[in-house]
């Protein structure tokens, strides 16, 4: 049996035992918890968001956290605390325990497959388990699933304000640089259309803190055919983002 893998007794520390020990030195968070927590993993995304919805800092968790005043506190961004599934494992496991009950990714991928481009938006239906957190949280299987209702809300909002956009899975992968065409050839035999290094770990661990769980990307550059192909103007791709954003915010609020 390998050591840390799937179990159904608890960790030694938990997210409870951790937030409990900070709020006794004073360093956790204070009030009602965010309804949902979007987390932005390119800085500048969460930057324009707090400045659009007039964020307040809250104290207490890694990287950045700014409940969104307009939407009354109900919505929150999380940013500044790194890539990969691991540390956005821990943001959900800690955010959960203190009330949040909705979890969304935004953020980029590479495009698997040659039908999309620059600037596509993809909705996840579920993850390809290549991470290294999902196993941790869930049996062993191969895809992680987005939560339906929240997966369908965000469709609907795309839809109202006539954005284009894709659903289908995506591959969850640990290393950048080790992402083989034959590792991305098994993921689109899965129905992968794209690659990132998030969602596996933020579903799973949703899922087991029975919380809510969606990831949207937006292409930012190809590895379809088995070749890297970069993207040489990011503005697009950033306004797509803008775009995906405004909608994971508003949804059903």
């Amino acid at each position: 049996m390998m050591i840390g893998k799937f179990l159904s007794e608890n960790g030694i520390l938990t997210a409870a035992q951790s937030l409990a020990y900070r709020r006794k030195v004073g360093q956790g968070p204070v009030g009602n918890p965010p309804e949902r927590v979007i987390f932005c993993y390119q800085p500048w995304l969460a930057d324009w968001g707090v400045k659009k919805w007039r964020g307040r800092r809250i104290g207490g968790f890694f990287g950045d956290l700014h409940r969104l005043r307009r939407l009354n506190g109900r919505v929150a961004l999380a940013s500044r605390f790194g890539i990969g599934g691991p540390v956005g494992g821990v943001l959900v496991e800690e955010l959960a325990e203190w009330g949040a009950k909705q979890f969304i990714g935004v953020g980029t991928c590479g495009g698997l497959t040659a039908d999309l481009a620059a600037g596509d938006i993809l909705l996840a239906a579920g993850a390809v388990r290549q991470d290294g957190v999902s196993a941790h949280y869930l049996p062993p299987g191969e895809l992680a699933a987005a939560d339906g209702r929240l997966l369908t809300s965000w469709q609907s909002a795309l839809q109202g304000r006539g954005h284009d956009f894709r659903v289908g899975n995506i591959w969850t992968t640990n290393t950048p640089y080790r992402e083989t065409a034959s590792g991305a050839a098994e993921a689109v035999a899965l129905g992968a259309l794209a690659v990132e290094m998030e969602a596996a770990a933020l579903f799973a661990v949703a899922q087991a803190r029975g919380a809510a769980a969606a990831a949207g990307v937006v292409v930012s550059d190809s590895l379809a055919g088995g070749r890297w192909q970069p993207t040489p103007d990011q503005k697009w791709v950033r306004e797509k983002m803008k775009r995906l954003l405004e909608t994971a915010v508003a949804m059903g609020m």
